[in-house]
């Protein structure tokens, strides 16, 4: 996820603030359904509820990003976090950040969940039509 594509999805939007937040919830995401030992597909109703309740849960027990991303691990029953090289090096830079700025990404999911989850449905909806327009295209051209 890049600032650029926020500003694009949703003009406006104070990128600096939630991009770290919404960095590690597109990983997250991902990890669920390329990750998991669980088959979520079948709770395809519920599944972004339970992510959310996740992330605020793991946000409550955590102090920092380490502490985070075991508890969701726990709870999404992933074996892995990062489903390539390029989203691991991205926990590995959120990991490295100093504690305090770890702490402010914790207090976001604990106070601001809802509003990040929200952004990023967003985000995720635009990629989603983007991708599916691009690949629509493709088979036009095809044809």
């Amino acid at each position: 996820m890049r600032r650029e594509d926020l500003q694009d999805i949703i003009p406006g939007l104070d990128t600096d603030r939630y991009l770290y937040a919404l960095q590690l919830l597109e990983i997250l995401w991902r990890s669920i359904w390329w990750s998991s030992t669980a088959d979520w597909g079948r709770y395809r109703r519920e599944i972004w509820t339970m992510f959310a309740n996740w992330t605020r849960s793991s946000a409550r027990r955590s102090r920092d990003i380490s502490g985070f991303l075991a508890n969701f691990s726990r709870y999404a029953q992933l074996q892995a976090i990062g489903t390539n090289a390029e989203e691991r090096e991205v926990i590995a830079r959120l990991l490295a950040l100093p504690y305090d700025e770890q702490r402010q990404i914790i207090r976001q999911f604990r106070n601001e969940g809802s509003t990040i989850h929200g952004i990023f449905r967003v985000y995720r909806d635009a990629r989603k039509t983007e991708i599916e327009a691009i690949r629509s295209e493709e088979s036009y051209e095809e044809a």
